[in-house]
């Protein structure tokens, strides 16, 4: 397995950086809506040129997770491409995964990472939020990975990868709705956050 992750840092130009895995409170606690406006989230038709974003790391003393979540874009006009690839997680366990409106902070705790990135303030009510993944403007918010292309499901040995390149139509590597400079937290499915790690430009 461990090879096959190299296979795909080498691949996609990932460079792994610091993932911090860490036992805090409930997403719930931490849930907040970011708004620039309230209009609907326009598709990303303008890209960067050929850039690579990448998200790795190792594990706490709290638990063992440790992998990459990583996006990119190709050329300028092309949407942005995501996948993962996390192992050490629980056997058969479903996980959800986010862009947070922070950058994890110096004490590595996951808290410091702030809410859901969500810049249309499409998360009104966090008791009555539900992301449709077939209607992502006007339901998700752009930061809800997993309401928008499926949690995240380990295997019988903990490892967990994305079944494809997910296309990003409405997130980018750095120009409208940038991830760059954010932050992927991963949830258990108690909503507590035990896994986190700054998005980094790898290569322009």
């Amino acid at each position: 397995m461990l090879c096959r992750f190299a296979t795909l840092a080498t691949l996609f130009g990932v460079v792994l950086l610091p993932l911090t895995a860490t036992r805090s409170l409930p997403l719930d606690s931490h849930r907040a809506v970011y708004a620039r406006d309230t209009t609907a989230a326009p598709v990303t038709k303008t890209k960067p040129s050929i850039t690579r974003t990448g998200l790795a790391g190792i594990s706490s003393a709290t638990t063992d997770i440790q992998g990459a979540v990583y996006f990119f874009q190709t050329d300028h006009t092309s949407p942005a491409m995501m996948g993962y690839a996390l192992y050490n997680l629980q056997p058969h366990q479903t996980y959800s995964y986010h862009v947070h409106v922070s950058p994890v902070g110096a004490n590595h705790n996951c808290t410091a990472t702030g809410g859901h990135y969500d810049p249309y303030s499409v998360n009104k009510d966090a008791a009555t939020y539900k992301c449709d993944g077939t209607k992502p403007k006007t339901t998700c918010e752009l930061g809800d990975l997993s309401g928008r292309f499926g949690s995240i499901k380990a295997n019988g040995d903990g490892v967990a990868m994305s079944p494809q390149l997910f296309t990003d139509s409405y997130l980018s590597v750095s120009n409208m709705n940038p991830v760059h400079g954010r932050s992927i937290v991963v949830h258990n499915g108690k909503g507590d956050r035990v896994a986190c790690g700054n998005i980094e430009d790898i290569a322009n």
